[in-house]
């Protein structure tokens, strides 16, 4: 028996090496987007979620109160200077008229970083008119929750904006 007759020759080799390369590939690619995936800085993981989601009959009670008050809310975004910009909003009440006597606060949160949030509370600078300043370093989405408060009436909103835009 001659050596060439006993062993195999190399074409038979090449799918069982073809099958191991594409298992090994794989399982290189998984383990690459693993740890892309829990070593991004920006991942958001939403505080106290379990409670907010017991409270989710709360906040919906909240909302169609605010609807039934017939608020309309406007907002625009006016940059000042480099990442600063003023914030300025119209409130009127059902029958269009400018509503004065009221306590205006945004929380603004970048959608590409959850975890930091700038909140202020907005002066009145005229007759339904308000207005606050904000440091919005970072250009992008961000999202406006606003509360109002006048007396008893309470009515509450959310916005979502591009800086790049500078209106809702």
């Amino acid at each position: 028996m001659s050596a060439a007759e006993g062993s195999a020759p190399p074409a038979a080799w090449h799918w069982p090496l073809f099958l191991v390369g594409l298992l090994v590939f794989c399982v290189a690619t998984q383990a690459v987007l693993v740890v892309v995936a829990i070593s991004d800085p920006r991942q958001h993981v939403e505080a106290d979620y379990y409670a907010k989601g017991l409270a989710w009959d709360a906040q919906l009670a909240e909302e169609r109160a605010s609807a039934r008050l017939g608020w309309t809310l406007t907002c625009a975004l006016k940059p000042v200077a480099a990442g600063a910009r003023i914030l300025e909003v119209e409130l009127s009440d059902a029958a269009g008229q400018p509503i004065a006597d009221a306590v205006v606060r945004c929380r603004a949160r970048h959608r590409a970083d959850l975890d930091h949030s700038l909140t202020s509370e907005l002066s009145a600078t005229g007759p339904g008119r308000y207005a606050g300043a904000f440091s919005m370093r970072r250009e992008g989405v961000w999202e406006l929750a606003l509360e109002v408060q006048r007396g008893e009436e309470r009515f509450s909103t959310t916005r979502v904006l591009d800086t790049r835009d500078g209106a809702l």
